[in-house]
């Protein structure tokens, strides 16, 4: 019964990918180069549910299966490359990138080589034993190694992608993809599940191959139906705005890479004296002119105000505070919440109100960045004025 139940599913699975690659084809208007990838990823899964469907339903392919798991594999390197198209839109494919296909041609010669050592006739045997040898075993096992290796080399370059934007804007609602780092960190969660079941059943002698079969397509699903929604729904990151802001940043992600900032800024001309001027001008933007009210500033206009350049900017705020402009910028936006907060008179209005007024987007950003400054939330900070008022202490 559970086999029947299995089917079912695998053919909704590759209709919906399927329906879900022609819906990503037509609707990619916004980061087109990338959602090809994100349609080649959906095609690529239900590639694999109508594979898994027709080997279930006793389809016999023979070893013309081996190809075809190839092919099957690609799908965590395609997903890694999503990542990439988003974060780094200038980037092109180089023929060096032929080498992720490595990966999945080295885990099915591996699969096939151990499968062959323990049945010398796997490819005598039918398909569907075939298939649960070669995924059952050593291959599934790998499989999973490859895709927490994308994973992780995922969340770094989103990692990376987050730094940059923090180092020139002042929001990055929408943009810092917070949707999808959660996502991968899902896949890899899903993965080391996987390799530990895998291992607890080899252990115990237990055939898992049936749950480890239905955990596998669930997650499918559910990774695919995300990333498409989150995908299509996903805006342009680097407008000219943000490009613009960005140009002359070079975020400190390395040691490497904070010797060459601290190198360039030797050499910018900006002394002690000139810096700790710029300085004075910025905190007087921003305490006298309060210029983070602007939900939109970002390096870029905070340099024409201060009428420097934004290199030297970027550099006057690395090397008096040791911030990010995002963190800059946010530190006096919740400094000047938690004054409106603490004024008896500000007791009528909405947080959200208070929010907008110091140049926060959305009021779920705003609870964010204020309690992990001060603590405690807005609304706690505000009953806490309230109840010292009404003790007298």
């Amino acid at each position: 019964m559970i086999w029947l139940g299995i089917r079912d599913v695998l053919l909704i699975g590759a209709v919906e990918c399927f329906l879900l690659f022609i819906v990503i084809m037509a609707l990619s208007y916004n980061n087109k180069r990338a959602n090809y990838l994100l349609a080649a990823l959906t095609g690529l899964h239900g590639y694999r549910f109508l594979l898994w469907f027709l080997l279930i339903s006793g389809a016999q392919f023979s070893w013309h299966i081996i190809p075809l798991l190839i092919l099957t594999m690609a799908t965590a390197p395609t997903l890694y490359f999503y990542v990439i198209k988003l974060t780094e839109p200038d980037y092109r494919f180089k023929r060096k990138d032929l080498l992720h296909l490595l990966p999945p041609l080295l885990v099915t010669a591996a699969a096939v080589s151990y499968g062959l050592y323990q049945h010398p006739e796997l490819m005598t045997l039918p398909s569907q034993t075939i298939i649960s040898i070669l995924t059952n075993g050593i291959g599934g096992m790998l499989y999973k190694v490859i895709q927490l290796g994308y994973a992780i080399a995922a969340l770094r370059a989103l990692s990376r992608h987050q730094q940059l934007l923090r180092q020139g804007l002042s929001q990055l609602e929408q943009i810092n993809l917070d949707w999808l780092r959660l996502l991968w960190s899902f896949v890899a969660l899903s993965a080391i599940i996987f390799m530990a079941t895998h291992l607890i059943c080899v252990i115990l002698g237990i055939d898992g191959y049936k749950f480890r079969l239905w955990a596998e397509v669930i997650t499918i699903q559910f990774v695919v139906l995300c990333i498409t929604l989150g995908g299509l729904r996903q805006p342009i990151i680097f407008t000219h705005k943000v490009k613009q802001a960005l140009s002359d940043i070079d975020t400190p992600i390395t040691a490497q890479s904070k010797q060459h900032k601290k190198a360039k800024y030797q050499r910018s001309g900006l002394n002690e004296e000139k810096l700790d001027i710029l300085w004075d001008r910025v905190d007087q933007l921003f305490r006298q002119e309060m210029a983070y009210t602007n939900n939109e500033l970002n390096l870029t206009n905070l340099a024409e105000l201060a009428e420097v350049k934004p290199q030297e900017l970027s550099q006057a705020i690395n090397s008096k505070t040791g911030h990010s402009f995002y963190e800059l910028v946010n530190g006096y936006r919740v400094e000047a919440a938690k004054a409106l907060l603490e004024d008896p008179k500000q007791d009528g209005r909405k947080l959200l109100d208070i929010a907008m007024e110091v140049g926060f987007n959305s009021l779920s950003t705003f609870h964010r960045y204020f309690k992990s400054r001060y603590g405690q939330t807005p609304s706690q900070i505000r009953q806490q004025r309230t109840i010292t008022a009404q003790t007298g202490s």
